[in-house]
């Protein structure tokens, strides 16, 4: 992923984190993965693997596409 790739990316992840109701402590939970990690996709610092993106997208309601396109549909 080129560098416009991974910044859209992360504006995705913060949209998507941001459309689930529920806490960060939550969120990880249902990833299976830490509240530091959630805050990292949400930084831009790290991007889930493929299993926990997809995850990610069913509890936002939105395909990985969408995410990866940084929250915007096409």
């Amino acid at each position: 992923m080129d560098d416009h790739g991974a910044l859209l990316a992360a504006v995705g992840l913060r949209r998507a984190i941001a459309r689930i109701n529920a806490t960060q402590t939550e969120i990880a939970r249902r990833l299976g993965c830490s509240v530091e990690m959630i805050r990292r996709y949400r930084a831009g610092i790290a991007f889930p693997t493929d299993e926990r993106l997809a995850r990610l997208a069913r509890l936002a309601g939105v395909d990985q596409d969408w995410i990866r396109n940084g929250g915007e549909w096409n």
